[in-house]
């Protein structure tokens, strides 16, 4: 046996003085000692309330003790109370002490009886003697009615204080309902303004339907102008995954309708060219439009325009590429080239001088029998007035004439005849033959003028 508990239980059942443990509602949560010479259990349901098993002669000292210590928070002690058991009376002090202890929880209560030992009571009952002052009945009595009336004075105080708490009350009660009523005003308001903002919200419900109605049409426009257009529109958010595409994009990269979502360079293409997505990353970092010219495999040619995404509050949201077909474009302009190098070729091949002039009389080109024949240079001659050749040796009156005057109201002329002596190369007489030569679109006339030497 545990020689530690042993002592334990010993010493509170000899030495310890009866005590009990009290919640805030002044019932028994746990006894130490023989309490039952103070406490009684009454017959019927059970009761747990100290103060009412308290046995007689000690209810009401037991009550007011208990009260007493709530109130002032500190511990209460009566002395000298009577409680009487099985016919005689026992002499007690009762303290109430409220725990303090940080393990202890809030409200509990410590009631300590102790008992005051005044000689040897005999259990049998004894006779009054015939004095009445000195009848311990009487002084019980007395004793109980002295606890009775301050047990009533100490009701009528907290009678009167609970009328206060009411009166008080009463009134936060009355102050309560004003508020509600002012409460209840303001929702009839709120309820007002809720029915006014409801149909505000109809209104703008009908609105927004409208809008939507708008869009959709808006949308069916778009999808139509994309879908008949030639020209192919690819859409790409910020990872360069495609969001949207022209059906004209299906002519230039494999793609179908489930690959939206897909990276751009999971998709194969029919064009030459390997580096869009490299590109489409570089304009997402600059923010710099990109152009090119890209050739398919199947010969055809194609400008792409790389530019960012921009939404209607300036975010960028990936990038977007245009392809336009530029085949025929390309095609006249090959053929242009060729048909501007045949005729350089065929004047370089002339033996004649021949100078080619703008609308502005400025030289455009000229031949190298020209260089040859008036010993100059390309450098003196393109792009200067046809006047400053030589310094001046061309501003000849005759010349100018034929190039101001007979050229914009004619197109051509022949044979036109002019001596003139050059510095540097003599006395000469030519035969000047000049055409007018109208080039398409809004490109001003060129002079094809050729000089024809005669023997003096």
């Amino acid at each position: 046996m545990n020689l530690r508990q042993l002592m334990e239980n010993i010493a509170l059942e000899q030495y310890t003085m009866p005590c009990v443990l009290l919640n805030d509602r002044f019932e028994i949560l746990y006894a130490i000692g023989p309490v039952d010479r103070y406490l009684q259990l009454r017959p019927g349901e059970p009761n747990f309330s100290v103060v009412q098993l308290a046995r007689e002669g000690l209810r009401y000292k037991l009550s007011a003790v208990l009260r007493q210590a709530v109130e002032q928070r500190q511990p209460a002690v009566e002395k000298g109370v009577a409680v009487k058991q099985n016919g005689e009376y026992r002499t007690v002090n009762v303290t109430v002490r409220p725990l303090s202890e940080p393990a202890a929880p809030p409200g509990l209560l410590l009631a300590v009886f102790e008992e005051l030992r005044t000689g040897k009571r005999s259990h049998k009952k004894k006779t009054p003697p015939p004095d009445d002052a000195g009848d311990p009945r009487i002084k019980s009595l007395e004793q109980e009615l002295q606890s009775t009336k301050e047990y009533l004075q100490s009701t009528i105080e907290e009678l009167e204080t609970s009328n206060e708490e009411l009166k008080s009350a009463n009134e936060e009660l009355q102050s309560v309902n004003e508020e509600l009523q002012s409460t209840n005003e303001e929702l009839e308001t709120s309820k007002e303004e809720l029915q006014s903002t409801n149909e505000e919200l109809v209104t703008v419900n009908s609105e927004l339907q409208h809008k939507v109605e708008e869009l959709s049409r808006a949308n069916n426009d778009i999808n139509n102008l994309l879908a008949s257009t030639d020209i192919g529109v690819l859409f790409l958010d910020n990872t360069l995954r495609i969001k949207r595409f022209t059906p004209a994009m299906t002519h230039i990269f494999n793609l179908i309708a489930t690959d939206v979502g897909r990276p751009i360079n999971d998709i194969t293409t029919k064009l030459a060219y390997d580096r869009l997505d490299q590109d489409a990353k570089h304009v997402l970092d600059t923010l710099n439009h990109k152009a090119l010219e890209l050739r398919a495999t199947a010969g055809a040619w194609f400008s792409c325009r790389i530019a960012p995404y921009r939404t209607l509050d300036n975010i960028i949201d990936g990038v977007v590429m245009t392809f336009i077909d530029v085949t025929e474009l390309k095609q006249a302009h090959e053929i242009q080239r060729n048909a501007r190098l045949y005729a350089e070729s065929i004047v370089a091949a002339v033996r004649q001088p021949l100078l080619i002039l703008n609308a502005d009389l400025t030289v455009r080109t000229a031949n190298k029998a020209f260089y040859r024949t008036f010993q100059t240079i390309p450098a003196d001659t393109e792009r200067r007035r046809v006047y400053d050749l030589g310094n001046g040796q061309w501003n000849i009156p005759e010349l100018r004439e034929l190039l101001e005057q007979i050229i914009p109201q004619n197109e051509s002329f022949e044979d036109y005849e002019v001596e003139y002596t050059f510095p540097a190369t003599g006395r000469r007489k030519m035969l000047l033959n000049a055409h007018r030569i109208e080039q398409t679109g809004d490109q001003p006339y060129l002079i094809l003028l050729a000089i024809e030497e005669v023997t003096l």
